[in-house]
């Protein structure tokens, strides 16, 4: 739940300090969401085993942007890339470099080589 939350704030923070929009991606189709940070609040990193998390593109103001989020949980990239050109935002481009996904204290955490990347 903490992640979840920083996640939110780490959003809306890179929101704010904006220069530039690149090209974009999306892994799925889903629902609107009213803004950005509803949008990232809205997704699930809960997981009670590994297996229930998995990698997935939830997006930013700069394209690709790699998380392991909950197996089910509805990401939607084409949103972002939408919402940062109709809001004019852009931002530091860059992603972590995850191969995997391990559940840790009940929410889902990136991996390098086995080792949780934070």
């Amino acid at each position: 739940m903490l992640r979840r939350i920083a996640l939110a704030l780490v959003a809306a923070l890179t929101m704010v300090l904006v220069t530039s929009c690149d090209d974009y991606g999306s892994d799925s189709d889903a629902a609107a969401w009213e803004s950005l940070d509803a949008y990232y609040a809205s997704i699930d990193y809960a997981c009670e085993v590994d297996a229930d998390c998995a990698i997935k593109d939830v997006g930013s103001c700069c394209g690709y942007y790699p998380e392991c989020v909950n197996v089910d949980a509805t990401v939607d990239s084409d949103f972002v890339a939408a919402q940062c050109a109709a809001e004019g935002l852009g931002g530091v481009c860059g992603y972590p470099s995850i191969d995997g996904c391990l559940c840790s204290g009940g929410v889902c955490q990136g991996t390098l080589g086995g080792e949780a990347v934070r």
